[in-house]
């Protein structure tokens, strides 16, 4: 593999650069070919299921970007999207940095820094 490269592999990405191989989350509707299909991406913020069970996407996707992303910077970006995404259909600002600031909360250390650092990332770039 040559410096730069970087392949897609189900919801992965895989790149290698000079410090080694990184990973970060691929998401196949950011192409092109995939741009006019409508996609559900979350339940809805009026639908006719709890507000626990709807914010249970934070949760989800919160241990499946940990999983996944191998930097600091991939999963701040994630999360970052995520939470602009939910705001953008209507869910609460507020109530969606309060499950992410307790799922956070609970990690204590990732990425070689503080939960709480982490957070303020997440925060200075949402607001």
């Amino acid at each position: 593999m040559s410096k730069g490269f970087s392949c897609n592999f189900l919801d992965l990405t895989v790149r290698q650069s000079l410090q080694g191989l990184s990973c970060d989350i691929f998401d196949k509707r950011s192409q092109p070919e995939y741009a006019g299909i409508e996609m559900i991406r979350m339940p809805h913020v009026h639908s006719n299921i709890s507000m626990t069970v709807k914010l249970g996407v934070i949760n989800s996707q919160f241990y499946r970007f940990l999983r996944l992303c191998s930097c600091k910077k991939f999963f701040v970006f994630q999360m970052v999207s995520l939470i602009v995404f939910l705001k953008a259909t209507g869910y609460p600002l507020k109530v969606l940095l309060k499950r992410t600031r307790g799922l956070l909360l609970k990690e204590k250390f990732l990425f070689g820094i503080s939960a709480s650092g982490i957070f303020r990332m997440i925060l200075l770039q949402v607001l």
